[in-house]
């Protein structure tokens, strides 16, 4: 679990996938959800305040309900904007009366005969253009159009781009993708040069007017020609960081252009969940960013690519200044000349779909073998399971140059049975030609009580590592290490990793015998807190301990063991003034 991970500020509300248009981009219309299963307005009162929301489809306003699910979002975020083809204008007038701060986006793929003929619905431009027109009228400030740029229509996209400027409207591109959003996996441009050309031009023009954002613009579309030559991003994606995407059934993506055939996971289900909380900061959340930072796709779309250009300013500012200087000098975007990715440290494998026949001409997961020297899937072989306390067991395995940081965890499966694979973390040191896990096994669940019962010479698959638990070495201070259970594992691995002049390691478990977790450790510098019989340091908790401490003023405090305890320990903490900046957390689950 990271709980320094950046608290959320955009969401995209993918509120059904009924809609009344046949795309040619798109077959979300193939699949449309039923009513009684999608999100509900009430269900989204889970969300934590953000500063964007984006209603999207599908199409929201086939809901019924769309002014309730609208009337939430404004509490949540003072700005929301609804994505919609604009086919039905008068409940589209009507909900902007209703709401004035409300923000339009009409999709439109061209003038007249190609935007209906893409759309697979006739009268679509026009009433498209209708409700842009009608919105502008009732004084609608944040209403504006986008095309998604095709084999068809990007010729139209330079017209569509000068009617924005006439009507003093926005204007967005964006290009074909393959998603499971889009329920598409087939897209492709096969007229490259054709589409390329015509967003070079594009590009010459936002470059000549005289607003910053068109120039950014300009670059967000330097990204796109980037994308659709099958190169790596020009910015890293950090989808999943500061946005995310629920789709209709409440499940919580980190965006809309995951592929089952290289990977999807979710955060978890809003309707699972007792607090957002628990779905962005929970060990899945972690697993799920590391995925994001090593997804094989090269997409670029507004959702991910915004938020990076914020963050990574400089990199696009310094492009916007060259090439505005050019433009000034009544010099056109050099043709041809893209930058390479800027390396700002992000994984190199992220963006790199390599050819090997597949039929995305992409590399799959599934398609990763044991001697390839990128998998991400890594095969070990089992040297031994140790009994330890109770239910906890530990799991020895060879290490075949397995790379991790202490703190971080594996997702450990059988091999060759993908579904079956759970997060452990790692608690051997970086000196170790081995690998070793604290397991706690749960007989009711679906993967430990397997790893129990291995034998020396079974292969097991890893996956990862994944979470930031890391030990902070460059802060000053006392480190105060708290640990319940098998949470003391990565602990073990911070201490056998590194030299720390200065720590303290509390260790929490329920009987005397369970104190075998802890053994072989500095005992000058170990409490022990047994709560239900003598034996420990001290009888009780850590709370306990913890009550009556002396703690210094620069103590920094690692937390790790179940949920719960871990709320107990971050609740006294913070009642005795420590700043939660001053705690890391992590939690464990038995599997």
């Amino acid at each position: 679990m990271n709980p320094n991970a950046p608290l959320p500020t955009d969401v995209s509300i993918i509120t059904t996938y009924r809609c009344c248009m046949k795309c040619k981009m798109c077959n979300i219309w193939r699949y449309p959800t039923e009513i009684k299963r999608e999100i509900q307005a009430s269900e989204l009162e889970i969300l934590p305040q953000l500063k964007f929301v984006n209603v999207t489809g599908g199409e929201p306003f086939v809901r019924r309900d769309l002014a309730e699910i609208v009337e939430v979002c404004f509490r949540k975020a003072p700005r929301v904007v609804i994505s919609t083809s604009g086919y039905q204008v008068d409940e589209i007038l009507a909900l902007a009366e209703k709401f004035p701060r409300i923000g339009i986006r009409v999709s439109i793929e061209g003038l007249s005969t190609i935007n209906d003929y893409l759309r697979g619905r006739d009268s679509g431009f026009d009433r498209g253009l209708k409700t842009l027109l009608g919105l502008r009228r009732m004084g609608v400030k944040d209403i504006g159009f986008g095309i998604t740029v095709s084999n068809n229509n990007s010729a139209d996209m330079l017209e569509l781009y000068e009617l924005s400027r006439n009507l003093k409207m926005e204007f967005a591109t964006a290009a074909y993708h393959n998603s499971y959003y889009f329920h598409k996996d087939d897209n492709v441009i096969t007229n490259q040069d054709e589409v390329i050309g015509n967003f070079y031009e594009l590009i010459d023009r936002l470059l000549a007017e005289n607003s910053p954002k068109s120039w950014f613009r300009a670059f967000f579309n330097l990204g796109l020609i980037n994308y659709v030559k099958g190169n790596r991003r020009l910015l890293p994606c950090e989808a999943g960081t500061v946005n995310f995407f629920i789709d209709p059934y409440g499940e919580v993506y980190p965006c809309n252009g995951l592929e089952e055939r290289y990977w999807k996971e979710s955060f978890g289900n809003i309707r699972q969940a007792r607090k957002f909380a628990d779905l962005w900061y929970g060990p899945q959340a972690d697993k799920v960013r590391a995925l994001v930072r090593t997804c094989p796709k090269n997409c670029w779309m507004v959702g991910t690519a915004a938020p990076v250009m914020k963050k990574y300013f400089r990199q696009p500012a310094a492009w916007v200044l060259k090439n505005k200087l050019r433009s000034l000098a009544g010099r056109k975007f050099e043709r041809g000349c893209l930058p390479p990715p800027f390396d700002v440290g992000q994984d190199p494998r992220q963006g790199d779909l390599r050819e090997t026949g597949s039929a995305a001409g992409a590399e799959t997961f599934d398609n990763y073998s044991e001697s390839s020297d990128t998998d991400r899937r890594h095969v070990v072989e089992v040297l031994a399971v140790e009994p330890l306390a109770g239910e906890a067991f530990l799991l020895r395995t060879t290490r075949n140059g397995y790379a991790f940081v202490p703190g971080q965890n594996v997702s450990i499966g059988l091999h060759l049975d993908y579904a079956k694979s759970k997060d452990f973390s790692i608690c051997s040191g970086l000196r170790d030609d081995f690998l070793e896990f604290m397991i706690k096994e749960n007989r009711a669940g679906t993967i430990s009580p397997a790893l129990r019962n291995l034998k020396p010479g079974a292969k097991l698959d890893l996956t990862g590592p994944y979470g930031e638990f890391f030990f902070r070495s460059n802060e000053k201070g006392r480190h105060v290490l708290l640990a319940t259970g098998i949470g003391i594992g990565p602990f073990r691995s911070y201490l056998r990793s590194y030299d720390i002049p200065d720590y303290l390691l509390v260790h929490g478990v329920r009987r005397a015998a369970d104190l075998r977790l802890s053994a072989g450790l500095d005992p000058a510098r170990l409490v022990t807190c047994v709560s239900r019989e003598d034996g420990g340091t001290l009888r009780g908790r850590i709370t306990d301990y913890l009550r009556t401490a002396e703690l210094r003023p620069d103590d920094l405090f690692y937390l790790s063991g179940n949920p719960f305890a871990v709320k107990d320990v971050v609740d006294l903490l913070g009642a005795k003034g420590v700043p939660p900046k001053r705690i890391v957390r992590e939690f464990y689950y038995a599997y």
